[in-house]
């Protein structure tokens, strides 16, 4: 939370992973093990801490950036549970409104909420044009190393994930928004 609250205050936009518990809550969290846990197979309760601090619950960021200029980028991992986790994200962007918007690999994910709010495609590997159409997707994400072997025309790209000042003069002519791995104030072009 204290590095959203930072960007916030930057003026940046956030990145998010969500992911479910297996009591159904939806956690923010990148990775899928933590501690040799798997975290759907554990009640949000007893999750173990990473660095001294919680995981931080879906609702307690999308509450907190609700109605503000901050735009949210909400990557669902995909699960065995990917219906429990739609239904549940999709209950949470009615209950607050704010700049939402949702990505995924799995296109399945993206399509359920292309009417709900802006969504987008997510590919690492190569850009796959009939996956993209049938997410029904407004825009694409793509790993950073896709943005010059695409050929994508008339379509918003965000990439991800840019980490030294090489990648981000490669990439940021190309896309119309990038995400940052620990940004670095001498990104910026002068």
């Amino acid at each position: 939370m204290k590095a959203f609250k930072e960007a916030e205050k930057q003026g940046f936009n956030i990145e998010l992973d969500v992911r479910i518990t297996k009591d159904n809550k939806l956690i923010v969290v990148h990775d899928k093990i933590i501690n040799k846990k798997n975290v759907e197979k554990i009640n949000y309760k007893d999750l173990p801490k990473i660095k001294n601090q919680k995981i931080e619950l879906l609702e307690t960021i999308l509450k907190y950036f609700q109605n503000k200029k901050t735009g949210v980028l909400i990557e669902l991992k995909a699960t065995l549970k990917s219906k429990i986790l739609c239904k549940e994200t999709e209950k949470l962007l009615y209950k607050y409104k704010g700049n939402f918007a949702i990505i995924s690999f799995d296109p399945r994910l993206v399509k359920y909420f292309k009417n709900i709010v802006p969504t987008g495609m997510s590919f690492e590997k190569r850009y796959n044009k009939l996956v993209f159409n049938f997410s029904k997707a407004s825009f694409i994400v793509l790993e950073k190393s896709l943005i010059n072997k695409s050929k994508i025309k008339n379509i918003p790209i965000i990439v991800w994930t840019i980490s030294s000042k090489k990648d981000f003069k490669i990439t940021y002519l190309k896309a119309t928004n990038i995400i940052f791995d620990k940004f670095n104030w001498n990104f910026r072009i002068k």
